[in-house]
């Protein structure tokens, strides 16, 4: 069998084509792989600046109220009428009795000393007492012997008395004619009908 002996320089020339396509292929693929620069980042738009708030206007100071007065103290009973007529009105029971001007029944407080009142407050309220101006005028049935007088009570107004007695009216008598609060105890003594003398 007969050997063909190849000389290194030929086994070069064969082999140098294939080192060239190789280093080729090497630099090609190296060359893909090259990242490609990044894209430069855009400029971000400066932000816009925030217009100034306003300065809240100071409020007003309210002005002081005015300290409210406390009110006046308020009589016990009606206010007091200028001049006053007495009346009398009879009953079968009762015989002739004192009434006021307005035709009701007026009474006596059998605790009440001469010429002084001791019914105020819820007592004048239940009985009010019959007021007449400090400097009034009494017009007495010509029929009526007793003697009638004024008196200044504790709240400063004034009353009609008949013979000393204060005279009162009576919250129920509604009408004229009514003598509900005959015999009544109540407010320290008895209430009477005031009897004409």
């Amino acid at each position: 069998m007969n050997r063909t002996w190849t000389s290194p320089a030929s086994i070069a020339r064969l082999l140098m084509p294939l080192v060239i396509i190789g280093v080729v292929s090497a630099c090609t693929a190296a060359g893909s792989s090259t990242t490609s620069p990044a894209a430069p980042t855009a400029t971000p738009a400066p932000t816009a600046t925030p217009a100034p708030t306003a300065t809240p206007a100071p409020t007003a100071t309210p002005a002081p109220t005015a300290t409210p007065k406390p009110p006046s103290p308020k009589p016990t009973s009606a206010p007091s009428s200028g001049d006053v007529t007495i009346h009398t009105a009879k009953s079968a029971s009762l015989g002739t009795y004192l009434t006021a001007p307005d035709g009701k029944t007026l009474y006596t407080l059998s605790s009440d000393p001469t010429d002084k009142s001791t019914c105020t407050g819820a007592c004048a309220t239940a009985w009010p007492p019959l007021l007449i101006a400090a400097n009034g005028k009494i017009t007495q049935p010509t029929t009526v012997m007793g003697t009638f007088g004024i008196i200044k009570r504790a709240d400063g107004t004034h009353q009609v008395t008949f013979d000393g007695h204060p005279l009162y009216k009576f919250v129920k008598d509604t009408a004229p004619g009514q003598t509900n609060g005959e015999g009544i105890v109540a407010f320290g003594g008895k209430w009477l009908v005031a009897k004409a003398a």
